[in-house]
Parts: C-alpha cells; structure tokens; sequence
C-alpha cells in the first residue's frame, strides 16, 4: 500500500455490529449449541473486535463448529482478516481439496433467489479428517478470494469510508462411514442459514 492509502485507512472510523455476536442463538437449524472461548492471547494475534465460536450438536450426526470473528475496521498492521488458508497449516493441517463454490437461494421467501459463494476445503491432520467451508461477509458483499477482499477493502475505504468485514468459517469431521459428499449437503444447509441470519448482525 502506498504511505497515502495507509494514512487514510488510519483515518477510517470503526463500525458496530447491529447486534452483538454473542447473541447468535444456541439453538439452530434443529441443533444445541456450545460456546467455545479462545484464549485472549490467541484472540490477540487474530486481531478483531469481536468472534463468536459455536459447536452445533444433533443427535446421530456429525457436530459442526460455527465460527465468525468481526472487524470493526481493517488496517495494515495485523488488524485484517487472515486467510485460513495461510493459518491452516501452520496448526499442522493438510489441505487436501481447496474448491469454490456457490449455492442459490430465497433469504427472504419472496422468489428472490441470491447466492452464496465459498470455499470448500477437505483437510487431514493424522488419521482426521474434516470438510470446511469459508467465506468473507459484510458491507453488502459476500467473496472467497483473499485478493477480492483486499481489494474491496480498499474500494470500500476509500469510497465508502468503511473497512469493517467478517470471515465465517464452519467445520465438520468426516466421521467413518460418512463421504464427503454426505457431510457437504448437510453443510450446505446450514450454511445458507447461517449467512442469511448473519445479515441481522453484520452491518
């Protein structure tokens, strides 16, 4: 970034949530949930203003994690989104499968379909393994790619004051016995759920 882009970003006001994450429901989509605490020492190298991290239960099926973390402003620094595609890794994660994808849907039930677009990726760490979905939401935008969000990002603050932004990450383990094929319909629907509720929460 040029020394007038980040002087500028410095200048860009932070932006609330409408509604605190911590409120997202413990009962979703026919699940029990349970809140998950990051330390604050690893909640200071993420470098967001706010998270919620939900395991999802239900009965006869495979838990599946819910994971958001809100930036009220990004700026150069540390305080930006980081691709879990870059953190996966270094916690000894293999990416076996990166993918995009998108599905249409009806948010509203009114015949307006809409889409949501995300990434898919199969990982192995040992003999686990586990299928999950990631996508960057917020300021009316929905996107995938790190360098889309880069360039939004600049797009935005430049043009609309506004850097805030959010990454939404869910997972679930590909038990024995279940493909992955199986674990994507069921993700698939709570994804879509998840994105059209985050809309009563992300500004």
């Amino acid at each position: 970034m040029t020394p007038f882009i980040v002087g500028f970003f410095g200048n860009v006001p932070a932006v609330t949530l409408k509604k605190p994450l911590a409120d997202f429901p413990l009962t979703f989509e026919g699940r029990t949930g349970r809140k998950s605490i990051i330390p604050p020492e690893i909640w200071q190298q993420v470098g967001g203003q706010a998270y919620v991290d939900i395991h999802y239960f239900k009965e006869n099926e495979a838990p599946i994690n819910f994971y958001v973390a809100y930036y009220e402003y990004q700026r150069k620094g540390g305080d930006f989104i980081h691709s879990p595609k870059l953190c996966l890794p270094g916690a000894g994660w293999f990416i076996e499968k990166n993918s995009r994808r998108q599905l249409k849907f009806d948010p509203h039930g009114k015949g307006s379909l809409t889409q949501l677009k995300f990434n898919e990726l199969v990982i192995q760490k040992g003999s686990h393994r586990q299928l999950s979905y990631y996508w960057y939401q917020g300021r009316g935008r929905n996107y995938t790619s790190e360098y889309a969000a880069k360039f939004y990002m600049v797009w935005d603050g430049m043009w609309r004051r506004r850097t805030d932004g959010a990454l939404i990450r869910l997972i679930t383990p590909l038990l024995p016995g279940i493909s992955v094929e199986e674990a994507r319909r069921t993700l698939d629907r709570f994804a879509l759920s998840v994105s059209s509720s985050l809309e009563d929460y992300l500004p």
